[in-house]
C-alpha cells in the first residue's frame, strides 16, 4: 500500500445507495457490478494522489493529502460510475462525502479520529449520485476548483449523535445531477413527538412541561408515543401525561424542564 497521508488529511467516504435491495434482487449480477464499482473508485483515488485505506462491505474509505485532490477524485469516480454499463436493470448510484481534519494513521495503518465519525454521519445524510462536502473541505478546496465546478450551500444541519452542527455543501458539475431530495439529517427526520424549534406561545393551558435539550441525545416517551430528541430540540409534554426519558448516547444528557404556569405538581415514579 502507498504511504498513507498524515497531518491535515481529507477523507472521502462512499457507499452504494440501496445496496441491500440490489443484492437481494440481483444476487447473480451484483458480484461483478460490485467488483467494477470497486475498481472504478480505486482508480479514481489513485489518479488523484489518494489511498484507499479501508473497505467495509460496499463502502470505500480513502485518504488524500489535499482537499482539491479528494474533490477531483470524487468527481472523477462519480462520472465514471455514471458512465458505466452496469450488468443490472438499473445503474449503481453511489453517495459520496468529504471531510478534513488533522489525523495521523495508527501503527496498523488505520485512521481513528472523531473526524471519521463526523464523516460517517455526513455520508449517511446524502443520496446516491450526490457529492457533499463539510465546511472544512469547502474552505480548503473552493479557491482551487476548476472553472466548470462549483459548490452550493445546503445549509447548516445537525447530524445524529454529534453536538456541533455542520454546514454542508454540494459539488456541482455539468455532468452531475444537481437536484436531490433533502439531506437526511435531524432536521428532516420523521417523528411523531411534538418537537418545536422555538418556545411554545399561547398554549399554556395545554402544555404541562417543555423540555429543552442542550446536549446529548435521549429517547423520550410521552404517553404511548416514543421518539428521539437531541441538542437544539424541544419536547412539548401535555399536562397530566406521564413521560420518561432514557439517555442512550455516550455523552451526558443536559436538558431543562420548563413549566409554563405559576403552579405545578411533579410526581417522580421509579421505574
Amino acid at each position: 500500500m502507498p504511504e498513507l497521508p498524515h497531518g491535515t488529511v481529507t477523507f472521502l467516504f462512499t457507499d452504494i445507495a440501496g445496496s441491500t435491495r440490489l443484492w437481494q434482487d440481483h444476487p447473480a449480477a451484483m458480484p461483478a457490478a460490485y467488483a467494477r464499482h470497486d475498481a472504478i473508485l480505486r482508480d479514481a483515488c489513485a489518479d488523484h494522489g489518494g489511498v484507499v485505506s479501508k473497505t467495509v462491505g460496499d463502502a470505500v474509505q480513502a485518504a488524500f493529502p489535499t482537499a482539491p485532490e479528494a474533490v477531483a477524485a470524487a468527481l472523477g469516480g462519480q462520472r465514471a460510475l455514471q458512465g458505466e454499463a452496469w450488468p443490472l436493470p438499473e445503474p449503481l448510484r453511489v453517495r459520496m462525502a468529504l471531510h478534513a481534519g488533522d489525523v495521523d494513521p495508527g501503527p496498523d495503518g488505520d485512521y481513528r479520529s472523531p473526524v471519521l465519525n463526523r464523516l460517517g454521519r455526513l455520508l449517511a445524510a446524502g443520496h446516491g449520485g450526490q457529492i457533499i462536502l463539510s465546511q472544512a473541505v469547502a474552505q480548503l478546496a473552493r479557491d482551487q476548483l476548476p472553472e466548470e465546478e462549483g459548490l452550493t450551500a445546503l445549509g447548516t444541519h445537525r447530524l445524529k449523535d454529534l453536538l456541533e452542527p455542520e454546514r454542508i455543501f454540494q459539488l456541482l458539475h455539468p455532468a452531475l445531477p444537481s437536484e436531490f431530495p433533502d439531506l437526511r439529517t435531524l432536521e428532516t427526520r420523521p417523528h411523531n413527538l411534538p418537537l418545536q424549534p422555538t418556545p411554545v406561545i399561547g398554549r399554556e393551558r395545554e402544555v404541562g412541561e417543555i423540555v429543552v435539550v442542550h446536549a446529548g441525545r435521549s429517547t423520550y416517551t410521552v404517553g404511548d408515543v416514543t421518539a428521539e430528541a437531541g441538542a437544539g430540540e424541544v419536547v412539548v409534554i401535555p399536562a397530566g401525561v406521564p413521560h420518561r426519558w432514557v439517555n442512550h448516547s455516550d455523552q451526558p444528557l443536559v436538558h431543562t424542564g420548563v413549566f409554563p404556569t405559576d403552579r405545578f405538581a411533579l410526581e417522580m415514579v421509579a421505574d
